[in-house]
Order: structure tokens, then sequence, then C-alpha cells
């Protein structure tokens, strides 16, 4: 079952080696790792525009346990591994086939950087979570809403404990607004306000939340803005989207 759903962004900025860091955001990221700790969650699901990515066809990578290195991004470790929740992901392969989702397995134990900052952020590899990721495609927000909603059938039935987090960021304080707007009560006319206009390689935040807002239909509406701030022409949101 979902137990917690979190919005957390994933920009390289968080964790540059010198200058002056996105210190709210990152106050805000601490305080969303401990609530996501008071619902002791079994199984994370990390959703990210920068995990591999197909057309029209979202993707699922596939493995026992998964390794991602953040070395050039200024962490000193190169590698964590996490465990993948194998059961889960063949309920999910299982059930995308018979209900014609397009979702696609892809068999890669290598986790993306925005999947693997978002992991680090939130201090996972500390802890004993199993691990899941889903990517984006480029079909409409409101695709990625059916998509998320589609795959609440097999996350919300499960007998685990799941954690939701939804991770990305946004280029400038428009988008920002647009996105803050809709969070207050999951609008998708919000969301994709204005989408063409930020449609660039620094927006990374509205299809990967789509998807998160599908996996919550009927959840009570439960936003809290943990922190909203414009850092070096990013914006960088945290929220926390329910809480059970």
């Amino acid at each position: 079952m979902i137990v917690f759903a979190g919005l957390i962004p994933n920009s390289p900025l968080l964790v540059k080696r010198s200058g002056k860091k996105a210190e709210k955001s990152l106050a805000a990221i601490s305080l969303i790792e401990q609530a996501l700790e008071k619902t002791h969650p079994e199984t994370l699901v990390i959703i990210s525009q920068d995990a591999k990515h197909f057309s029209h066809t979202y993707a699922v990578p596939y493995a026992e346990k998964f390794t991602e290195s953040l070395k050039r991004l200024g962490f000193i470790s190169e590698h964590v591994t996490y465990p993948a929740d194998i059961e889960l992901l063949a309920k999910l392969h299982t059930y995308s086939r018979q209900h014609h989702i397009p979702l696609r397995t892809v068999h890669s134990d290598l986790l993306d950087k925005g999947c693997g900052m978002a992991l680090r952020l939130l201090g996972v590899q500390r802890k004993k979570y199993s691990i899941i990721t889903i990517g984006t495609s480029d079909l409409s927000i409101e695709n990625h809403v059916e998509f998320g909603h589609q795959l609440k059938e097999v996350l919300h039935s499960s007998s685990r404990r799941i954690g939701i987090i939804v991770t990305g960021s946004a280029s400038g304080e428009h988008t920002s607004r647009s996105i803050i707007a809709s969070l207050a009560n999951r609008s998708v006319a919000s969301l994709t306000h204005g989408v063409q206009a930020s449609a660039t390689e620094t927006e990374t935040l509205r299809r990967p939340l789509g998807v998160g807002y599908g996996l919550l239909h009927n959840f009570p509406l439960q936003t809290e803005i943990v922190c909203d701030e414009i850092f070096s022409d990013q914006a960088l949101m945290s929220a926390i989207l329910f809480s059970d």
C-alpha cells in the first residue's frame, strides 16, 4: 500500500563542491526524509525524468540490485548499491502486459543520475528500503497522470508499505508558479499551464509529478509545500503530498 508521497529536487546544485549551496532546499529534503521514515516504508518508488527514456513508452529498470556512482557530482564514495523489489517489479511487468499499459521493462542495474541523487539526498544508502525506479516518456502530462492511475492498482494493492518519491527541477520563477499552483489540489490544468514554454532540458519535474498525481488519485489532499526556492535560475521545490 502507498503510505507516503513526496517531492524533492535532484539538481546537482544541491551538492556542488564549492560556493553557496541551496541550504533551504537541503533542509527541506531532510524534513521530508524524517516524514518518510515515520511511515515505515519497505519499498521506495522513485519517479524521474532522467531515467531510461522512450518516446511513447514508460520504462522500469529490472535488476536484483541497482548501482549508482555520483562521484562526478561531488560525492566521495565511488558506488552505492540498493536492493530492488523483485516481487513488485514482476507484478508491474505482468499487470502492464495483461492490461496493455505502455510500460517497458529494461534490464539494467545502473541508476540514472536523477534517481541516484534523490536516493543519496534522502540518505537511503543508510536504510533498508528496496527500490523501484520509473521513467517518463514524451507523451502528454495528462497521459502521465493516467499512467500513474493505472499503476496505482498494483502499488496500492501490494502488501508492502510503499513510499513514492517524485524528483526533478524546473527553470525560472514562472514555471515554479504554475507547478506550485497545481500542488494544492493536484490540478492537472495548472501543471500543464505554459508547458511548451518551459519544455527545456532543465525542466524535469512536470511529467514525474503527473505520474505522482495519478498514483494519488482519490487520496486525501494533504499537500505541504516545505520549500520553494529559486537558486541559480533553477526552481527547487520540496513537498509532502501524502503521509499515512
